[in-house]
């Protein structure tokens, strides 16, 4: 193989491998199925996501998260508390106090109720957050099933475009 060939398939392959470590490596792409964060999100709708800086995870950020250790279901949710942060949901599913704070909720369909998987108030340990699905009445979350989130069970971070 001539030297001006090679050039020729690497100038077409370098760009293909660099997308395709972009795309599924670094970034990522994600289709919502299910009610739980609706009205934010639909069933159908596409969602970029950063896979990398998973350790500046912050309030309000929506994540991809697998659901349990055996990595073998996503879920796409709202991060309420992080490490340290102490939550409490009230009992009369008024709504959310997040370090003895009202946690202005604009987003949530629903009213939100404490769920079975914790008593409150609810420190987060270091490694973990606390998700909710922004349809509160229809989201299998830290309140239930899915409990705290390890940091490393998340895949990536939503990016608002």
């Amino acid at each position: 193989m001539r030297k001006a060939e090679v050039i020729k398939w690497a100038k077409t392959l370098i760009p293909i491998i660099v997308l395709y470590v972009l795309l599924f490596h670094v970034f990522g792409l994600v289709f919502v199925s299910g009610e739980s964060m609706e009205s934010t999100y639909e069933a159908g709708d596409m969602l970029f996501i950063r896979r990398f800086n998973k350790d500046s995870i912050s309030h309000g950020d929506i994540i991809v998260l697998y659901e349990n250790d055996n990595f073998d279901r996503k879920a796409i949710k709202r991060v309420i508390a992080t490490a340290g942060d102490e939550i409490e949901i009230l009992e009369d599913g008024s709504g959310v106090l997040l370090n003895g704070t009202p946690l202005p909720e604009p987003y949530v369909t629903g009213t939100t109720q404490p769920g079975t998987a914790y008593t409150y108030p609810l420190v987060v340990p270091d490694g973990y957050v606390f998700v909710m699905g922004d349809n509160r009445e229809y989201s299998m979350d830290s309140r239930n099933e899915i409990g705290l989130v390890p940091i490393a069970n998340i895949v990536g971070v939503v990016i608002r475009l």
